[in-house]
């Protein structure tokens, strides 16, 4: 076998196309806004808010989280949740005090006892995402907080076949909040509600190449500009395709197979043959059917690849 370029993957110990196999943490960041029709606590009662108050909610995600429990319609995950902030503003865009701190991590709360997300998807009733983290404050005092969104006119969830998709953009969806700190009826709770307007994820890109980690199956892209079989250049775009990976992903990925195969029936005697492995000279048909490359493009990654070969034997 010819040594090259996109063979160096067997050696780093990179699993191409393995989906999200791979172990490790894929956080998305959820920012949900919108405006705040109700905000009151046990101490201080309702607060007076002038229209145009506003909510703006952020979590962190991990999308690799263990599914503990599915039915059709609901899906839960109990160490889902990393982090919460949930902050308050008038009118006027100035943050809004409370009594009770809003953030919540492993900075204001040491200890974590659940973090979890649970999504319903009954096509029947509304759709719901739930946000829920319990543990203990910085003194020791119970911290219980919640963050629920509900659909109303439009889709809250666009794709539960994974780790749940929450809608982005312009959302219509009513949004709800609720925190104990302290034991039930001695510490301070607050509650607040509001209808969401806008939903933002900032998902993880580890190799920048547009496809979000959860999606990505080619986590650690050969990302040259353009197409190499070792010092040749074929002078085509290294394209990345709806999966994350690049042509050159794909030609590695031949490579790996066949490192992979099994040791040849003729013993010490191998025929002699340089040219293109079976799975090499099909990548050009699966991109021109998949539309990522034309019919010149074809030939140029053909041409440049049997160089290569070709010179390989000198």
């Amino acid at each position: 076998m010819k040594v090259s370029l996109y063979s160096m993957i067997a050696g780093c110990g990179l699993a191409l196309f393995t989906g999200l196999g791979q172990a490790q943490t894929l956080t998305d960041t959820v920012t949900i806004e919108g405006e705040l029709t109700q905000l009151e606590n046990s101490f201080q009662g309702p607060a007076q808010l002038a229209p145009g108050s506003r909510f703006v909610v952020t979590i962190e995600q991990d999308r690799t989280a263990t599914e503990s429990s599915a039915t059709a319609t609901m899906k839960f995950y109990e160490d889902a949740v990393l982090q919460m902030e949930v902050m308050f503003y008038d009118d006027q865009g100035v943050p809004i005090s409370t009594p009770v701190v809003t953030t919540y991590s492993s900075t204001t709360m040491p200890s974590i006892d659940s973090r979890t997300a649970q999504f319903l998807f009954d096509p029947q009733v509304a759709e719901e995402a739930t946000y829920a983290m319990q543990g203990m404050d910085i003194n020791g005092r119970n911290m219980d907080t919640t963050i629920n969104l509900s659909e109303t006119t439009q889709t809250l969830l666009t794709d539960t076949s994974n780790y749940p998709a929450i809608a982005e953009g312009a959302v219509d969806a009513l949004f709800s909040f609720y925190v104990m700190n302290g034991d039930e009826g001695r510490g301070i709770s607050m509650s607040a509600e509001g209808n969401v307007d806008t939903i933002t994820v900032v998902f993880v890109d580890t190799d920048n190449d547009g496809v979000p980690d959860y999606l990505d199956q080619c986590a650690a892209s050969l990302e040259s500009e353009t197409v190499m079989f070792d010092w040749v250049d074929s002078g085509v775009t290294n394209y990345t395709d709806a999966s994350g990976c690049t042509i050159m992903d794909r030609y590695a990925a031949c490579e790996a197979d066949e490192a992979q195969q099994p040791s040849s029936p003729w013993g010490w005697f191998q025929p002699v043959y340089s040219g293109p492995s079976y799975c090499e000279s099909q990548v050009v048909y699966q991109l021109q059917d998949e539309g990522i490359i034309d019919y010149s493009e074809g030939r140029m990654l053909r041409n440049a690849l049997r160089l290569s070969h070709d010179s390989s034997m000198f």
